[in-house]
């Protein structure tokens, strides 16, 4: 494994959270049902709907190389490989590890109207400027590229339903799937923590498409 970020601290767990936590992060396989039920906010989705295999992505975009090396790399590559060919959807998930990211994430959902195609775009423009080094400034002008005004981006970023909601989505992760930093993706429900060379997630991806056949046949 190349490696993942911690997720930020959390408040302290008492005893029994902490044994529930330890055991989901050690669990493996979750229900893609459960997957698809855990999110406050739209999803956003690359592929087709019913393509046999569905991978969640839980990513983060600054403070985090091994958030925006996945993303440029592994990601680009299961993107060509296996969702533009029909047999992937790809759906991604926001675990910011920072503000700085939460603001990214914030904005690029109202950038995009929730319309998947612009918030990828958006998104990109972030990791790609990230490898680079983004400050504040950076991020608003790639903000601003995307039809933006000043009062808008203001806007957005007080809104507070939207920051609860990724906040609550961050939470679900957490509690629920032992999720403890990014990029933590589930590849039809196998959860697979930190970034690895992309040979690990053919493997898996490949291993998986066999099972979804057997299970038709």
């Amino acid at each position: 494994m190349d490696g993942m970020a911690a997720a930020p601290e959390k408040k302290p767990l008492d005893e029994s959270e902490v044994d529930r936590f330890l055991r989901l992060s050690q669990k493996k396989y979750f229900s893609t049902r459960i997957l698809a039920k855990a999110t406050y906010i739209p999803d956003m989705m690359l592929g087709d709907i019913d393509a046999p295999i569905t991978i969640y992505v839980y990513n983060s975009i600054f403070g985090c190389g091994y958030c925006w090396g996945f993303h440029l790399n592994e990601w680009k590559l299961i993107k060509k490989e296996y969702v533009d060919t029909g047999k992937v959807r790809l759906v991604f998930r926001e675990l910011p590890l920072d503000d700085r990211s939460l603001g990214a994430f914030m904005l690029a959902r109202c950038a995009s109207d929730d319309i998947p195609k612009k918030y990828f775009q958006i998104i990109d423009e972030f990791f790609k400027s990230t490898k680079k080094g983004c400050s504040n400034d950076c991020i608003l002008e790639i903000i601003k590229r995307s039809g933006m005004s000043n009062k808008q981006i203001n806007f957005c970023l007080k809104n507070k339903e939207l920051m609860r909601n990724i906040r609550k989505n961050i939470d679900i992760t957490y509690n629920n799937f032992g999720v403890s930093g990014a990029p933590t993706i589930f590849i039809n429900g196998r959860k697979v923590e930190g970034r690895y060379k992309i040979d690990k997630y053919r493997r898996i991806i490949e291993d998986e498409l066999e099972r979804a056949k057997s299970e038709e046949n």
